[in-house]
């Protein structure tokens, strides 16, 4: 569903779904499904979720999230934009959460955490774990805790990692 700019800030104006749907000529539930979906475009946005995350997940086009960050105002971290240092990046596009956890708001390709920098990919579980080791890694690299889309460079291990965790703790883990 196209969420057009009139609707979307006639859906902000306090309206109710019945004025909306008499303005623009639409039958109520539809005004009422484009509220749904605004919502939670708005919601996702105020995250600090990317455009293309948020058309994924709620399943419309990149332009209707890209109307509606402009009219809630709210800066995209996520576009294109020159970045100099690849460690200020990637905190730029985290944020702290409990339990020692840092989530992932910038984009990715694949499922896979990645930002730019002067047109060159970076991978920001490598990058993690480059800071907190000193070292590049050897094959993959993941969260050794269980919290979804964490990069905390404390948390991202590498194959080694895991499999000395294994050997020491066994089927604990």
């Amino acid at each position: 569903m196209q969420i057009s700019q009139d609707v979307a800030l006639k859906l902000l104006s306090g309206r109710s779904d019945a004025e909306i749907a008499r303005t623009v000529h639409a039958r109520t539930a539809n005004v009422a499904a484009a509220r749904n979906i605004f919502e939670n475009i708005a919601e996702l946005l105020r995250e600090g979720h990317s455009d293309t995350y948020v058309a994924r997940t709620v399943r419309v086009r990149p332009t209707t999230v890209a109307t509606a960050r402009s009219i809630l105002k709210i800066p995209n971290l996520h576009g294109p934009r020159k970045i100099e240092d690849p460690v200020a990046g990637f905190y730029e596009r985290t944020r702290p959460v409990d339990g020692g956890h840092l989530k992932w708001l910038g984009g990715d390709v694949d499922g896979y955490p990645v930002f730019y920098v002067q047109r060159r990919r970076i991978r920001a579980r490598v990058l993690a774990f480059r800071l907190r080791n000193g070292r590049d890694p050897v094959g993959d690299v993941r969260p050794g805790c269980e919290f979804d889309g964490c990069v905390a460079p404390d948390h991202i291990e590498d194959r080694p990692m895991r499999e000395t965790y294994r050997q020491i703790f066994g089927g604990l883990l």
